[in-house]
């Protein structure tokens, strides 16, 4: 019987390291999490995507701009 996994969703992914015009993996500051205020302000720094944890052992790469898309509109 596999595990059912899920996200939690009180708590952002951790950003480890991201990716921008240097056309590198750069590390990113402990503790910053993935919100859509970091990834805007991230975006706006020129960087296009971010390797998070979501889990103990899972990691992903995640675009900033289809993060940014996926949010609800705010009136």
């Amino acid at each position: 019987m596999s595990r059912h996994t899920h996200r939690s969703a009180s708590r952002p992914p951790v950003i480890l390291e991201i990716y921008g015009s240097s056309l590198s993996w750069i590390k990113a500051e402990p503790g910053i999490r993935l919100t859509p205020e970091n990834a805007q302000q991230l975006h706006h720094e020129g960087y296009t995507m971010v390797l998070v944890r979501d889990g103990l052992w899972k990691t992903r790469q995640v675009s900033l701009i289809r993060f940014m898309q996926r949010l609800p509109r705010q009136p």
